[in-house]
């Protein structure tokens, strides 16, 4: 006997965002569909405004709790030097909030009752939480949220003015300005990376400096327990010299390696990374210049 076929036949549905062209969809496909990378900037003094840079020809398109919605305008939010509209450690919204302290700010879209439309920061990196049907969306943890609070980006306040840092991001990746933070000089030890989000997912790319010459310097995301000194995940790099023999002349040249680079590096849930440095007085500067999203 036919089936009569349930996918492909769009029809008009209504949700608080609007009214789109929807169709049936195995539930459990819901859960899994997976978004393009959210466009977003920085601009305007000390770099205060961050916005959803979406657009008719580059819509974002998330999930709001069962709800859809398909921006196709920028969405921007501004810090005041003073009072600030952001997201509570509880998900509900604060107003009147003081800067705070320096750190990474995370940003959250959610749909009010009327479907308006809102942008806010908050402290809370994002977590998975209850998304569409039986799926998980990455939003504001929170458990007195009044709205879905769809994770969209982060940007990074360094100074409580406030200041933020600027970023150009592509695709998934966001570029930053040079960020040092000074590594341990013997034993395996955490480096705190208060320039990067610490939810899941998240990878940092960049350099090493201030190594002594032929000083190994190993990054990783974890120590081996089983291990003396051993770094899980590791990245090595080395200052020169170098040292190779020219075949025309038959002399031995060394060259200087001043910088290692690293990428594609996991950072734990607390924003670090282990460093190891062989033993020695000197602390090695570990220069953050990009990071790596999941949305």
């Amino acid at each position: 006997m036919a089936q009569a076929v349930a996918f492909g036949h769009p029809k008009d549905i209504t949700g608080k965002a609007g009214t789109f062209k929807a169709t049936l969809v195995p539930l459990e496909l819901l859960g899994h569909l997976l978004s393009h990378p959210i466009p977003v900037s920085t601009s305007g003094t000390s770099n205060r405004v961050f916005t959803v840079a979406a657009s008719v020809s580059n819509p974002v398109v998330i999930w709001d709790g069962k709800d859809y919605v398909s921006l196709k305008e920028n969405l921007s939010y501004t810090w005041s030097t003073a009072a600030n509209d952001i997201l509570a450690t509880t998900g509900a919204l604060a107003s009147a909030q003081a800067p705070g302290a320096v750190g990474v700010r995370y940003y959250y879209v959610g749909l009010d009752s009327l479907g308006a439309i809102g942008l806010w920061p908050s402290v809370n990196e994002p977590s998975y939480v209850e998304g569409p049907f039986p799926g998980t969306i990455l939003g504001h943890p929170g458990v007195a949220r009044t709205r879905a609070w769809r994770y969209v980006g982060w940007n990074m306040m360094n100074a409580t003015t406030p200041v933020f840092t600027y970023f150009t991001k592509r695709g998934y990746t966001y570029h930053i300005s040079n960020h040092a933070y000074a590594g341990v000089d013997t034993q395996p030890g955490a480096v705190t990376l208060t320039v990067v989000p610490a939810h899941a997912g998240v990878r940092i790319g960049g350099f090493c400096t201030g190594q002594a010459t032929g000083q190994a310097v190993e990054l990783g995301y974890a120590t081996d327990p089983t291990l003396t000194n051993a770094v899980v995940g590791i990245w090595k790099s080395q200052v020169g010299p170098l040292t190779y023999t020219g075949t025309s002349v038959g002399a031995t040249v060394e060259q200087s390696t001043p910088y290692g680079a690293f990428a594609d590096l996991e950072v734990d849930s607390n924003g670090n990374i282990i460093a190891h440095i062989a033993a020695t007085a000197t602390n090695v500067n570990i220069i953050v210049t990009r990071v790596r999203d999941v949305v």
